[in-house]
């Protein structure tokens, strides 16, 4: 029970500025003050109408999707192998799995610039999603 209760409670406190942020941004007024001055979707409708923040959040959702599907497609693949690899390919496997997360992000964000550098692969979108798989 004790258990249960901190880590609901270090849960809230993690969450608690993601709520703080979502709530403050359908506040009418353009500072943040307390109590609210009314509730409004003028924000959500600026960046909406921006057509370089639409184009861009398009892009990031799109992204997004992409690194969703293909690490979604890595992960169960991965899975099945581990399953039907003995204990050497299980281990291989562990370690290419582990890298990624012991490196540090900048790290491999900057080694992957270099390596597109370097085979003279222009930088896309395609390229974005890449990344993000790697990372992920």
């Amino acid at each position: 029970m004790v258990l249960r209760i901190v880590v609901w409670s270090i849960l809230a406190f993690l969450l608690m500025p993601l709520v703080i942020i979502v709530l403050f941004s359908f506040h009418a007024s353009p500072s943040l003050s307390f109590p609210f001055a009314g509730f409004s979707l003028r924000w959500y409708a600026d960046v909406l109408g921006n057509a370089q923040l639409g184009s861009a959040m398009v892009k990031s959702l799109a992204v997004a999707s992409f690194t969703a599907l293909i690490t979604l497609v890595l992960g169960a693949a991965a899975s099945l192998a581990w399953l039907r690899l003995g204990p050497g390919g299980r281990a291989l496997l562990e370690v290419l799995c582990l890298t990624p997360i012991a490196l540090p992000g900048l790290f491999v964000g900057v080694s992957l610039l270099v390596l597109f550098a370097q085979a003279r692969v222009q930088l896309s979108t395609v390229t974005i999603v890449i990344s993000h798989v790697v990372l992920a």
